[in-house]
């Protein structure tokens, strides 16, 4: 793998008490060398895009020790998957929120503009092929239902001329998957023992990855970029 900039992954693994052949995988995702990216100008519909704050086509939150929130961490070797969801993603001040979602293959998304302007979002399937579109015009309105039928990763993109916007949808059809939060932490329930590979990928940062053997007790791992 090549990742586009420098990430740290901490990871810390325990055996759940009540199940003797599965874990929960805990750990950090951080950045080591945190920089700031630059905002730009929204030349379309700057009464609205420009009115919550600069835009910004690369953003990560980050906290003041590195850790990194919003990063997608991944692990194979799971019982089966959760069912399929419901999602919904807003389209808010010109920007996708939120901007990344882990979801099991056979969920649907919708997209809810909260805009009073024109905005044409298109979903692409992990092979770039434009899957669907929608126009929406007036705040309130939504997309139908999107059914993702494959795992791998699909893109979301505004043609209306609001080219920073963008979001990622992860569907998967077996492992844990999650989203680190606040702090750059996250949890992996019911990983099976043996040797594992932890996956982490945030859309400005790329992708880290690091093998971990689950036993019993606790074992920890670190990977530098």
């Amino acid at each position: 793998m090549h990742p586009l900039i420098r990430v740290q992954v901490v990871l810390t693994v325990t055996l759940l008490p009540t199940m003797a052949s599965a874990a929960t995988v805990t750990g950090t995702v951080a950045w080591s060398e945190p920089r700031a990216f630059g905002p730009v100008a929204p030349a379309q519909d700057p009464e609205v895009c420009g009115a919550h704050g600069p835009l910004l086509p690369r953003e990560v939150r980050v906290d003041a020790a590195g850790g990194v929130e919003g990063a997608l961490v991944f692990v194979e070797g799971t019982d089966g998957a959760p069912p399929p969801t419901e999602a919904q993603v807003r389209l808010s001040h010109c920007r996708f929120e939120p901007r990344l979602l882990a979801l099991v293959v056979g969920s649907t998304v919708r997209f809810r503009s909260q805009d009073p302007i024109l905005h044409n979002v298109t979903l692409e399937g992990p092979d770039g092929v434009v899957l669907h579109s929608a126009t929406l015009v007036t705040a309130g309105q939504v997309t139908p239902a999107w059914r993702l039928t494959a795992p791998g990763h699909y893109r979301v993109r505004s043609r209306a001329g609001h080219r920073w916007m963008n979001a990622h949808l992860w569907v998967y059809a077996g492992g844990a998957v999650t989203v680190s939060g606040q702090g750059g932490h996250f949890r992996l329930d019911g990983v099976a023992r043996g040797p594992r590979q932890v996956e982490a990928w945030h859309p400005d940062l790329g992708l880290t990855e690091a093998l971990v053997r689950v036993e019993t007790g606790t074992a920890a791992v670190g990977l530098r970029f």
